[in-house]
């Protein structure tokens, strides 16, 4: 009886050393205040970058269409989801190449895509004597709008589009759910309520016994099994991915006529240089971009010196430069935006990257996904 008194009072005094740790993580990191955005002339001129950022998706979509029509932009918009569009610009040059610029695959990240893409095409008419030179620019404006606009991650099926590029979704159906250990954590990445404070409490014994990376790769690895739960990607290609990929296709082959595009034996085509940009926010350090090569990694360090080249200041894994943490755990990934476009473009003259701006710690941004979804299922 002594003995199971003794044990009760250890796991009692264990729930309440976690309970004191979570209240404390709680306190420390949710607490911490937002920074204002400001304007440092000696870095953006005459360009005020906070009035770059919207507070609506249809603010952006307004700012977008405006600034595109100011540069006569060739302008294409597309319906994905009632009144939602996923809108482009494109903006013919002189020089060999095409730069594509993707905002807003996961709906709420695009307001900093959008952001970028406002600035660019302010400042294009300021960038005379570089514009005549520089190579094709396509901005693609909100990929997942519906998502954007209501400040989710997902889009309107509560997929993950950047799980979702899939032509053939029979190899992940088939996957084992618990294959990145999803299943395991359940309990964790699907709550059965919104408990804002009591997250970490739910969490610590899990982060002590495997570690943060565990837990990031059973959230990013994504799944095919549940669909009301955190990084589904469906189980067939979503509007805006068929969207995407289309306009593609026939972007890149209408484009053939030009004497620097190239048609290769399997009847793929590309530019003599494509650059792929497709902005992201959450992971790496506060302020910062992270740019991802996927399809490259150690076995080209010569692509990621021109990488480090072009990117000064940003933070490349496996280049020397940092951002090894961002880039941990994705192993097991399917469905990407680069996979989804793979078939349309040539390894060998394409570069498909992910720029991530780092906002909040890791463990917040998962804790965000995590109870924003739960809040997301328990609506009335």
């Amino acid at each position: 009886m002594a003995r199971r008194g003794g044990s009760i009072r250890k796991r009692f005094l264990y729930r309440v050393f976690l309970l004191i740790i979570a209240a404390c993580i709680s306190k420390v990191l949710i607490s911490a205040p937002e920074e204002p955005c400001t304007n440092d002339p000696l870095l953006f001129g005459t360009l005020d970058p906070c009035k770059c950022f919207s507070e609506t998706y249809w603010e952006a979509r307004s700012r977008f269409r405006s600034a595109a029509k100011n540069i006569n932009a060739e302008l294409f918009s597309f319906d994905v989801y009632q009144n939602y569009t996923m809108d482009m610009a494109l903006i013919q040059g002189e020089g060999p190449g095409l730069v594509v610029h993707t905002s807003g695959v996961h709906g709420v990240e695009g307001y900093a895509g959008s952001a970028i893409q406002i600035a660019y095409l302010t400042r294009r008419k300021e960038m005379k004597e570089e514009a005549s030179s520089s190579p094709s620019i396509l901005l693609i404006h909100s990929v997942n709008p519906y998502g954007m606009a209501n400040f989710r991650r997902v889009n309107e099926n509560n997929i993950d589009l950047n799980r979702n590029g899939l032509h053939d979704f029979s190899n992940v159906l088939k996957r084992e759910p618990n294959v990145a250990s999803y299943v395991d954590f359940d309990h964790i990445l699907n709550p059965s309520s919104p408990f804002r404070y009591g997250f970490f409490l739910s969490l610590l014994p899990a982060l002590l016994k495997h570690g943060l990376l565990k837990l990031k790769h059973t959230m990013v690895t994504g799944q095919y099994h549940k669909s009301e739960g955190i990084f589904y990607g469906g189980k067939e290609l979503e509007s805006s991915n068929g969207i995407l990929y289309n306009f593609t296709e026939k972007f890149l082959r209408s484009r053939l006529q030009n004497t620097t595009d190239i048609e290769n034996r399997d009847g793929t085509c590309s530019f003599d240089n494509i650059t792929w940009i497709n902005v992201h926010t959450g992971l790496g350090r506060s302020g910062s971009d992270t740019i991802l090569l996927l399809q490259v990694g150690k076995e080209k360090p010569a692509e990621l010196k021109k990488m480090a080249k072009v990117f000064q200041g940003a933070s490349i894994p496996d280049a020397g430069s940092g951002g090894d943490d961002v880039q941990n755990g994705y192993e097991l990934v399917r469905g990407t935006t680069e996979e989804l476009l793979s078939p349309l473009l040539t390894e060998t003259h394409h570069w498909h990257l992910t720029q991530e701006f780092g906002t909040k710690p890791s463990i917040l941004v998962g804790r965000a996904l995590i109870l924003e979804n739960a809040l997301h299922r328990n609506l009335p």
